[in-house]
């Protein structure tokens, strides 16, 4: 059996793998629901799927005893979290990974490439696995266009194109989605021409979710029953070129239970070592699991031909320590690119909020100037109140002129108290006032100083009023032009991500009419061919009949001669 890395047994949507980490994975990134057809392929970072540059596990010295890593494994967890992503949408349970089944349905890709569906020599490769049970086996593929580059790690959306045709079949996806598998095994083949993509699915009653050396030199494996009526009763180790030749063999004594979940742990102790020796375990199981003496001295005899074999794994790390270092690798990674990605984000909040700060206190001192322009003007009218009230109570005599400074001073008084009033109201108090004085000082119509001195103060009031309504408005106008800005922009946006999902949608929409035209044409060469083998077969027959009917006819003829000689020496 070809040695390759392996995830761990449950694909769940988890990070880097099989246990809980590619369901944080996508949410991290931002990726849509991925299980459906509708998955945009594109939100996939292709880097991610080669081996990270900062992490070289290749050539780590702890790991030199163990075999290469598989090239395929991210894209192998990616498509196992497609297909756990939507059977969880439609509330069916997850698909454990079928080691051996991994590396039967990459052996039947392979062969594909070159040859017809046969089911035969599927059946040939599953047995050459020892894979256990009845498995469907599902085939997508994508054709490639020529000036794509025919490594792993670009093909990689091919081959998820290659599973959407699956997805789009009915047949199919209704294995897919049967809720009676609970096993799967994927196995991917390319070419100059088409990507391949085999999924293998089975159901069994065991699933195994860890197997792993401990200090001590014992081998502990960790499985889970999947059906309640079976509980796990002996482990078996054999040879995989031939299964006859057993390693080693251990029954409940070696067995413990943890009824609340119905999880097994078996301690294997071998006097020779196992891992990567082109060995499989085989898990029996029996019923009626509460009578099985687990974890209690027995002398009674193992006989596994009496009991259900339900599922082989290969004697291998599993999952294996350098998937899960590659996985928290993977996992750390992205969370400082998210943890960055958060920072900037904040870091352009807080500018925008200081720029907006500074533009209110902008407005909020233009506005303070203006008040205190008022204000300058309202000190000088108080100082001039004051003077005239001075000059009443000392009861000095005025001249004509500081009647009229009086008068005029006393007029802007009476306008800087009626700041919030109408300009009617404002001529009307000072004329009234003129009127008043002109009666008590006996003196005429205003002189002209006065007439100046109170346009210029209805002047400044008009002008302070005016600024401060265009302020007002201006920052009306500003809020309202923000407003519409944002919607703007979101009605952009809007437009960005539907232009993006309409390209990315007719992308996917072709690849799959190109992946169902080519099926459809090998559908057809398929037909034809067989036409062409039965019309072959069929003249053969005609041919072989024919020969037969001529052979018939001489025997016929050669025997009434016969006859005929008989009867002339009777006479």
């Amino acid at each position: 059996i070809q040695m390759e890395s392996q995830e761990d047994s449950r694909i769940s949507p988890s990070p880097g793998g099989v246990e809980d980490s590619a369901m944080e994975q996508m949410e991290e990134e931002g990726m849509p629901s991925p299980g459906d057809e509708e998955y945009d392929e594109e939100e996939m970072d292709e880097e991610e799927m080669a081996d990270e540059d900062g992490l070289d596990l290749e050539n780590a010295a702890e790991f030199a005893h163990l075999p290469p890593l598989d090239p395929m494994r991210k894209i192998r967890r990616e498509l196992a979290y497609l297909i756990n992503s939507q059977r969880l949408r439609e509330g069916l349970s997850e698909l454990k990974i079928d080691y051996l089944g991994n590396y039967a349905a990459t052996e039947y890709a392979e062969y594909l490439l070159t040859n017809k569906e046969n089911e035969e020599k599927a059946k040939e490769i599953m047995n050459s696995h020892l894979l256990v049970g009845d498995h469907k086996i599902l085939e997508g593929y994508a054709l490639l266009e020529e000036d794509m580059t025919k490594d792993p790690t670009s093909l990689f959306h091919m081959f998820v194109d290659a599973h959407g045709l699956l997805m789009e079949l009915g047949e199919e996806r209704s294995i897919i989605m049967g809720k009676e598998y609970n096993h799967v095994g994927i196995g991917f083949a390319w070419d100059e021409d088409y990507v391949k993509v085999v999924e293998l699915y089975s159901t069994k009653i065991v699933s195994v979710s860890n197997l792993h050396s401990t200090e001590e030199g014992a081998i502990e494996i960790f499985s889970q029953l999947l059906n309640n009526e079976w509980g796990l009763y002996a482990i078996r180790v054999c040879d995989s070129a031939d299964n006859k030749k057993e390693k080693l063999l251990i029954g409940p004594p070696d067995i413990t239970l943890e009824k609340q979940n119905m999880e097994f742990t078996a301690v294997l102790k071998p006097q020779e070592e196992l891992l990567y020796s082109d060995t499989v375990a085989e898990l029996y199981v029996r019923k009626k699991w509460e009578k099985i003496p687990y974890a209690k001295p027995s002398s009674d005899k193992i006989d596994v031909r009496h009991l259900e074999l339900a599922i082989r794994v290969p004697m291998e790390l599993l999952p294996d320590p350098r998937v899960l270092m590659e996985d928290a690798y993977d996992r750390e990674r992205r969370e400082k690119e998210e943890e960055d990605k958060r920072a900037k984000e904040e870091s352009m909040k807080a500018a925008e909020n200081e720029a907006k700060r500074l533009r209110q206190e902008a407005r909020k001192m233009e506005v303070d100037q203006l008040i205190r322009k008022g204000d300058q003007t309202d000190s000088e009218t108080y100082k001039t109140e004051t003077m005239s009230r001075h000059a009443d109570t000392a009861g000095t005599h005025r001249t004509a002129e500081e009647e009229k400074s009086l008068a005029s001073a006393q007029k802007s008084i009476e306008m800087s108290r009626s700041v919030g009033s109408s300009k009617e109201e404002i001529q009307k108090e000072g004329e009234e006032q003129v009127e008043g004085e002109e009666e008590e000082e006996g003196e005429g119509e205003t002189s002209e100083e006065e007439e100046e001195g109170m346009d210029d103060l209805k002047s400044d009031i008009e002008m302070r009023e005016k600024l401060i309504e265009t302020i007002r408005l201006k920052e009306l106008e500003y809020e309202e032009e923000k407003t519409k800005n944002g919607e703007l922009q979101k009605h952009i946006a809007l437009i960005h991500y539907k232009k993006n999902i309409t390209m990315t949608q007719q992308t996917m929409n072709e690849h799959r009419y190109l992946n169902t035209l080519a099926n459809v044409n090998q559908v057809r060469l398929k037909l034809k061919q067989t036409q062409d083998s039965y019309n072959e077969m069929a003249k053969d027959l005609q041919k072989k009949l024919n020969d037969r009917q001529a052979r018939c006819t001489e025997l016929k003829n050669w025997f009434k001669e016969f006859k005929r000689e008989i009867a002339k020496n009777a006479e």
